[in-house]
């Protein structure tokens, strides 16, 4: 039973604060960050096609802004993930 009443109050507490910070997360929400990860991983794939093009080794800059543009990716889908997860979790109601 204490166990259970620390899981709740810790589920209360980030209930709590994510609502706070996140205010209503609807559907179309959901829907514009996933299209900004999609965005960002297409630009990603179309550097990276741009890059493979060439027939010389790939410049450090070259290089660099594919990484940027996989970071960018990266965090946009960790983004939705962690969200997606919120709800699953109960913590948010789509």
């Amino acid at each position: 039973a204490k166990l259970e009443q620390i899981d709740y109050t810790a589920y209360a507490a980030n209930r709590k604060e994510i609502t706070e910070n996140l205010g209503e997360v609807d559907t179309g929400k959901f829907e514009r960050l996933a299209a900004a990860a999609a965005r960002a991983r297409c630009q990603w794939i179309a550097e990276a096609l741009v890059v493979s093009s060439e027939t010389n080794q790939p410049s450090v800059e070259q290089i660099r802004k594919l990484s940027e543009l996989r970071a960018m990716y990266d965090e946009l889908a960790q983004a939705y993930d962690a969200l997606r997860r919120l709800v699953e979790r109960s913590y948010l109601a789509p």
